[in-house]
Order: C-alpha cells, then structure tokens, then sequence
C-alpha cells in the first residue's frame, strides 16, 4: 500500500508560512539591534570627543541638559586641559529600569532613553563611568543623530568664594575663568574629566601659584586651598608709592 502524496498547495502554505515567520521575527530583531546600536553610537561619539577636545561645538550639542551655558564652557575648558582620557571601551546600549528626568521644554522620550558603560584611562588609571542618552521624539530610533545624551561623562568641582580683604578672587581652570554666579556664590562647576591647571587670581595684583586638578566622572571634588601673592606688578605699584612718598 502506497503512501498518499501531501497536496502541493498545502506544502507551499506551510512553506510560505514559515518564511513569512522567520521574516518577521529577523525584522523585529533587526529594529533592536539598530536601536542599540544607534545609541551606543552616539555615546561613543560623545566620549571620542571628550578624548579628543578638538571639537567644543561638537561636543557640547551632543548632550542636552537643565545647564546648557555650563556645557559650553565645560567644552571650551577640555581644549585647555592638561591631559584627556583615553577611551578603553564603549559598552552595548541598555535599557533603564526607570524614566530619566529630562530637560524642561525638550522633545527627547525618557520612556526609550538607554544607558551606556564606558570604561577610560586618565594619569593611568581605569575608572568605569555611565553615560545615559534618549531619544529625540518622532525621530528614526536607529539613526545616531536621533540620539542625545542626558548624563554626559562629566565630574566637577565645588567653588567657594575666594579674596583677601575686599578683592575678590578669580577662579581660572584651563586658563578659562570659571566663575559660578553672578555673585560669586559657592557653586558647582561641570568639566569633562581631565588634568586641568586651576588658580585663583584678582589682575593684575594677586595670584595663587597654579595646581593640577584631577576630574573624574561623576565625581564632585573641593576646590584646594590656593593662597594668594603679591605679583611683580603689586611690588612695582608698591615701590612707586614708598618713592612717591
């Protein structure tokens, strides 16, 4: 007794079938892995740039923040540091357990936002940061362009005012005035992680001598005690009223 043959057009359903399935699964997968990768671009783009410092524009319009005046300076002071990081690895994009806040009037969607492991070397040591981005909103989620980031890889460090007498005491880090408030105020200063020269300064009488500063991601350090001296010109305006007189 013969076996009875399986109608053609039922093998070619089941065929069909499974295609059409496997199509749509590896289309499902591939929307993922784009958005994964699109955020882990954009993240990596943001600390390449950190580590370069050859680009400030660049590297403060890819994050936005509640503080965007503090990004650009924090990108002008990077030009002038002493020493970058050197990036070791940029981790895959995942995704949060909880909503990020985001800036006050932005388009970006906390609900897609992702984090992103970084790992870099500064004096020679290795130290591990995260980097959290979203999403701009009725954008292409696997375009790196789409993507901005909302925790920079940043540290920074606490300004309290500084003066002898009645002057008051400039803070330059990176050769960048580095003021916080229009009243002198204590503050918290954002900067890229580096080795930056920082001093204190009232031109053209008083200056501290120059310390290095070590900044390091999502960390917040104290400014060091930098007592003032008298400068060349302070001796010379000195000595001319010790004459005068």
């Amino acid at each position: 007794m013969t076996r009875s043959a399986r109608p053609r057009f039922a093998v070619t359903i089941l065929v069909g079938g499974l295609l059409a399935t496997a199509a749509t699964g590896c289309s499902m997968v591939g929307v993922g892995v784009n958005e994964s990768d699109a955020a882990r671009a954009a993240a990596e783009e943001h600390v390449n740039l950190i580590a370069s410092g050859d680009d400030p524009e660049a590297l403060w319009q890819s994050a936005i923040t509640e503080s965007p005046a503090q990004l650009r300076a924090a990108s002008d002071m990077l030009a002038g540091a002493n020493e970058r990081i050197e990036v070791l690895e940029v981790g895959e994009a995942e995704p949060l357990d909880h909503h990020p806040q985001v800036p006050y009037n932005s388009d970006l969607d906390s609900g897609e936002a992702r984090q992103v492991a970084v790992s870099y070397r500064l004096a020679g040591t290795d130290h591990d940061a995260t980097v959290i981005l979203a999403p701009h909103e009725s954008r292409p989620l696997d375009e790196a362009q789409s993507w901005a980031v909302l925790t920079p890889l940043a540290g920074a460090v606490t300004l309290t005012p500084a003066g002898l007498g009645s002057i008051v005491l400039d803070t330059y880090v990176g050769g960048m005035d580095a003021q916080v408030g229009d009243d002198y105020s204590e503050g918290s200063l954002l900067l890229y992680p580096g080795l930056y020269e920082v001093e204190q300064r009232a031109d053209p009488y008083l200056a501290s001598a120059a310390e290095e500063l070590s900044i390091i991601a999502a960390e917040t350090i104290e400014l060091p005690e930098l007592p003032p001296e008298g400068t060349s010109e302070t001796v010379s305006e000195l000595t001319d009223n010790l004459v005068a007189t």
